[in-house]
């Protein structure tokens, strides 16, 4: 009977001394996407995270902070004094401020190019800013049929293993893809796509989108007649026709599921330094495509 009660006694310390998941959130800045994200991430993590084992008995502390309200010195102090079980890095700028870090597991949102931030990064996984080509292209042709040839021009250096993949993986559609090192060669190169073409594909890249080089898409764009593919819906009011995007609650679902299989011992290198977010959706400028002479084949 004295050992029945010990084992019970000792199972009850283990179980009641097991301590939670504490996990630090890390954005960019408190506002717009940032925000929601951290948001979506919380809730997402809630629902992963207790689903089993000794650490679902206590609850998980999430604690955020954020870069642009915050002195980093003081939030670099107060990450160490918590000593974390994991990082998520919601932004650029976020993913960017762990990188001296190098023990605790970090998984990050939001951050259109990744590869700069995480290479030679054993300790660093993230959920993709965005779909695979393969992905946005076949919303694409399930709105605007008829699209073979599909133009874009990027830095290799910040979006080559993009393209690169694109060009290997692609099945329905041919990608003519024109590199570039500086946003002053976007003109030259959409003219050198000038009657090859049937769309353009806007691609998460600083040296070839920004404010003037993107009237440049727009202008060749109605010029030629032929639709802009993009990103992010904020183009959208640039006047791209289409915008594949990730679906954010997606987006916060895998990262979740990619925190618990962390947390729970899974190996980063085994998991990737980028993950498939997995649903997108597709939002149309009708005003556009109509100017465009385009009849969408698909309602939403």
């Amino acid at each position: 009977m004295k050992k029945v009660i010990f084992a019970i006694t000792l199972c009850f310390c283990i179980v009641s001394t097991a301590a939670a998941y504490d996990i630090v959130v890390v954005k960019s800045r408190s506002a717009g996407p940032y925000e929601e994200m951290d948001r979506l991430v919380r809730a997402a993590l809630l629902q992963e995270l207790p689903a089993s084992g000794q650490k679902s008995i206590q609850p998980h502390s999430i604690t955020s902070f954020s870069l642009g309200e915050e002195d980093l010195p003081a939030v670099t102090e107060r990450i160490q004094a918590a000593s974390p079980d994991l990082i998520v890095a919601i932004g650029s700028k976020a993913l960017q401020f762990t990188e001296k870090i190098e023990q605790t597991p970090i998984v990050y949102l939001l951050v259109p190019a990744p590869e700069k931030y995480v290479n030679n990064r054993d300790n660093v996984t993230g959920v993709r800013f965005g779909l695979s080509a393969q992905s946005q292209f076949n919303q694409l042709s399930r709105y605007i049929p008829g699209i073979k040839r599909v133009g874009v021009i990027y830095d290799p250096e910040r979006t080559g293993d993009l393209v690169h993949q694109a060009l290997f993986t692609l099945t329905d559609h041919e990608l003519v893809a024109l590199p570039a090192n500086n946003p002053r060669d976007v003109p030259a190169l959409l003219k050198q796509l000038q009657g090859r073409v049937d769309a353009l594909w806007l691609v998460p890249d600083l040296t070839v989108i920004n404010s003037v080089t993107l009237e440049s898409y727009i202008h060749f764009s109605m010029e030629n007649k032929i639709p802009v593919l993009a990103f992010a819906e904020k183009y959208l009011d640039k006047g791209a026709a289409i915008a594949v995007t990730v679906d954010k609650e997606a987006m916060a679902e895998m990262a979740a599921q990619v925190v618990s299989r962390i947390v729970r011992g899974a190996d980063i290198k085994a998991i990737g330094s980028v993950v498939e977010a997995g649903r997108g959706k597709a939002v149309i400028n009708r005003k556009i495509t109509a100017k465009l002479n385009i009849v969408l084949t698909w309602m939403e």
